[in-house]
């Protein structure tokens, strides 16, 4: 029989177990400490998210920092995240899977979105869905841009949002429609900071989100509606080589142009990436909310995981050469087409 711990060997033992959280959390934040990035009091932050998670993964310590600090977040997701394959077959347990499987995956994603943003302090109302298709984004840019040639989602069938009548008119799946409700979102929010996909991600949602929104802030530019001088423009990475476990990545970044292109001439992104580490309770909340989108969990717990850390990585582009990106993305595929 073991024999029971003394109350001062148990007290021992927990100082012990704070200590090292302390100093693991400490030397994890050191990671990426250099140039830090700064929350100033009071402004108003808009992320927009691929997929229901890549809000959590990629800003949900920025999110719960500019509560904090008196600002107000908007989350706008481009997708429901419902043309996840894998992640519908573990719902569907017997025979193939349908359009409205899909469709049943994206309203449950939607509903784990809302639950892991109110870990973070949001409500409902902070909250768009765009409702655009999963897996089809860079098909809007290249060859679904006009209303005479919208996409059909292959997954759910769909050549609109589900939610269309929620926009207040006819909305199919173009490139047109979603650089409009974008521009929309944009403007009646009016953000001081707008964080996006980097255009080097590899995952094309994530890397054509980013071009999509830098295109609609480059017409509210020419429309002097919203100013990208008075915007910070901030870009994070989910899928890119290395990231975010190696340090290895930022050395390819920089060699890295729009959506994968090598960098050089027109294609190159100048960015700065700072750090924003994160308090103890941040990253409690973050990994609360995490655990909310339940569907990927299930599927892709361990990559998740790795976003865990004690700190925040996102990189600013310079204003100018920001507004540039869309047009070195239509150069590199020709002109829109259909």
């Amino acid at each position: 029989m073991t024999k029971p711990k003394t109350p001062f060997i148990l007290a021992f033992v927990l100082a012990a177990s704070l200590f090292a959280c302390a100093v693991a959390h400490s030397a994890g934040s050191e990671r990426y400490s250099e140039p830090r990035l700064f929350v100033p009091r009071g402004i108003r932050l808009m992320v927009f998210a691929p997929h229901p998670d890549d809000e959590t993964v990629a800003a949900g310590g920025l999110i719960q920092r500019v509560l904090r600090t008196g600002g107000q977040v908007r989350v706008v997701f481009v997708t429901n995240g419902d043309g996840f394959t894998d992640g519908v077959r573990l719902e569907v347990t017997t025979g193939p899977t349908l359009s409205t499987d899909y469709i049943a995956y994206g309203i449950r994603r939607q509903a784990e979105a809302i639950r892991a943003l109110a870990e973070l302090g949001l409500g409902s109302r902070d909250v768009l869905f765009l409702g655009f298709p999963d897996g089809g984004i860079d098909d809007l840019w290249t060859g679904h841009w006009s209303a005479s040639h919208p996409y059909q989602s292959p997954y759910t069938r769909l050549n609109r949002p589900r939610n269309a009548p929620l926009h207040g008119r006819l909305v199919r799946y173009t490139g047109t429609d979603l650089k409009a409700l974008l521009v929309k979102a944009i403007r009646d929010f009016q953000p001081d900071w707008v964080v996006i996909p980097d255009p080097r991600d590899v995952h094309p949602d994530h890397s054509m989100t980013g071009v999509f929104v830098l295109d609609a802030l480059e017409s509210l530019e020419r429309t002097k509606s919203k100013t990208i001088l008075d915007t910070e423009v901030y870009t994070f990475l989910v899928h890119f080589p290395g990231y975010p476990g190696r340090k290895d990545w930022v050395g390819k970044i920089q060699k890295t142009g729009v959506t994968g292109c090598p960098a050089g001439g027109r294609c190159r992104i100048p960015s700065e990436w700072m750090s924003l580490p994160l308090s103890a309770e941040e990253t409690l909340r973050k990994e609360a909310a995490l655990s909310a989108h339940r569907t990927q969990m299930e599927t892709m717990s361990s990559f998740l995981r790795q976003f865990l850390q004690p700190y925040e990585i996102f990189g600013k582009l310079l204003p100018l050469p920001a507004l540039d990106v869309p047009c070195n993305r239509a150069s590199l595929a020709g002109e829109h087409k259909g």
